[in-house]
């Protein structure tokens, strides 16, 4: 990442998001692997088609693949975007974060297109019944522009945009979420919950979470079940829902908060739901590039077998909490220590 030539105009920005980056045959290959293997299948058609038949079984709906209309939406990380210039979703150079964290470890277009060819190419689902997007935020421009080139008819979800290819989301009419702390902990949630999905996230037939592999002050990590905290369409964002995570040291916690064993906590919940983490097909974690924080940016890895390089991995599970738990370990042993953002 150069983030420094924002202080210069005649130079072009750089990150590791940007195609120039990233070698797209290589990531198409190593994702193709990833889900061949899981499967214990040698071609993509048929990983996905055991993947949708496993997932139907397990739900009571019969070992049943994809119906051709039923509708996907891709649940990418790209919370960090609401810092953005909400006019062209590219950068306001003027931000002082921009030249510290520019860009953040968040899913990359190389990725998310990488899984949007085995879908629509290897699967043959067709581009309008895949939304893709982090519903409370947006998708930025370089990721977009990657994407959109190859599957123009894909809907990119937004929350504000029908203009710049975006595809408008809608919030839902009812609350989706009932916390099962029943108010010890999320006490301004109300027993029976307020938290209101986005309709065609709640009416999709298949979620696909698309998580990135960084560290996190609260909670320690946000992987497959911190990246819902994007989830929902409440004006209060996900602040309230901070309340039920662990907190070693953070901004608003300079000492560590509910790191006891055998405390209430709200990523349960969001795992267990039947619109979230029960009605996912497949979770994916991007490694291909990681960071120590939520808004950093990508670091090269010191840890072996990284030594000193970026991390370049993709893993997949069809459980969440063994997915959780391999990537807590991995950054666990990676980031040690509390990260210093001021370097």
């Amino acid at each position: 990442t150069n983030a420094h030539n924002f202080d210069n105009p005649d130079l072009e920005p750089d990150g590791y998001h940007l195609a120039k980056n990233n070698d797209q045959q290589v990531i198409d290959r190593m994702l193709k692997d990833v889900v061949c293997k899981l499967s214990g299948t040698y071609d993509v058609h048929s990983a996905w088609e055991l993947l949708f038949r496993d997932f139907n079984e397990r739900k009571g709906n019969g070992a049943v693949s994809y119906t051709p209309g039923q509708k996907i939406f891709i649940k990418i990380n790209g919370g960090g975007s609401w810092l953005a210039d909400q006019t062209d979703l590219s950068f306001d150079s003027s931000k002082e974060w921009k030249w510290k964290r520019y860009p953040n470890s968040e899913t990359s277009g190389p990725m998310a297109l990488a899984l949007l060819r085995q879908l629509i190419d290897g699967f043959g689902i067709a581009q309008e019944n895949i939304y893709i997007g982090d519903p409370n935020s947006h998708i930025m421009k370089d990721n977009y522009d990657q994407m959109a080139a190859v599957y123009p008819q894909v809907n990119y979800a937004d929350k504000l945009h029908t203009d710049l290819g975006r595809t408008l989301i809608h919030k839902s009419t009812e609350p989706a979420i009932a916390w099962s702390d029943k108010e010890s902990i999320m006490n301004d949630e109300g027993i029976e919950g307020t938290r209101i999905l986005w309709q065609e996230m709640e009416d999709a037939d298949y979620l696909i979470n698309l998580a990135t592999l960084k560290a996190h002050a609260r909670a320690g990590v946000t992987l497959t079940a911190k990246n819902h905290f994007g989830s929902h369409t409440n004006d209060d964002g996900a602040w309230p829902l901070h309340d039920g995570l662990v907190s070693h040291v953070d901004n608003d916690t300079p000492f560590p908060i509910r790191n006891e064993y055998g405390v209430y906590r709200v990523l349960t919940d969001i795992m267990g739901h039947e619109k979230l983490g029960a009605n996912t097909v497949l979770f994916l974690m991007e490694g291909l590039w990681g960071g120590p924080e939520a808004v950093s940016s990508p670091v090269k890895w010191q840890s072996a077998p990284f030594n000193g390089d970026w991390p370049s991995s993709i893993l997949a599970a069809q459980d969440a909490v063994a997915l959780e738990s391999v990537c807590f370990d991995i950054l666990r042993t990676e980031f040690n220590t509390p990260w210093d953002d001021s370097k």
